[in-house]
């Protein structure tokens, strides 16, 4: 029978420095496919309204450039929340074993992946700060894991017990 409480199945223990750089590599290069269909998709649909070769022209207009940053950050956080909110790991998580929980090692909601992003943002803004901090706290967290009562957990498999269900 499944849980959403993983310490019931998997023994955690908090990812350290390089396993965490090496998972959020693999994401941004998935994350990078992803913004380029999105580029894509304004490209064509602004070319498709206004006439072709003009998505360059408006994103000259500081407004403009303002909704398109605005939306290809959007599309990066909903990424990031939408894989956080089913099953709990990025495609580089799973790679890496590692698993976003919350506070009591159950899966994060909705509301908790976007509190998530926003500090992740806020505290990574200066030289990414939030991010070195886990270098410095005795369990490896980093400084948006304990603001968003959330953390990244490495999972290992138990062994798997021969008795049928």
């Amino acid at each position: 029978m499944a849980t959403d409480n993983i310490q019931a199945d998997f023994p955690t223990q908090n990812p350290g420095f390089f396993r965490r750089l090496a998972a959020m590599f693999y994401d941004w290069v998935l994350l990078v496919a992803v913004i380029l269909v999105a580029v894509t998709v304004f490209t064509m649909t602004t070319d498709l309204i206004f006439g072709k070769n003009t998505s360059n022209d408006i994103l000259q207009v500081p407004l403009a450039k303002l909704f398109y940053q605005l939306y290809l950050g959007t599309i990066s956080g909903l990424f990031y929340a939408w894989f956080w909110t089913h099953g709990g790991q990025t495609l580089g998580m799973k790679v890496w074993k590692l698993k976003i929980v919350d506070s009591t090692h159950n899966s994060i909601s909705l509301k908790q992946a976007l509190i998530r992003l926003f500090y992740i943002v806020l505290s990574c803004i200066p030289f990414g700060l939030g991010f070195f901090w886990m270098l410095f706290n005795k369990q490896k967290l980093t400084l948006y894991d304990s603001l968003s009562k959330t953390q990244l957990v490495i999972i290992v498999p138990e062994t798997v017990s021969s008795s049928a269900e």
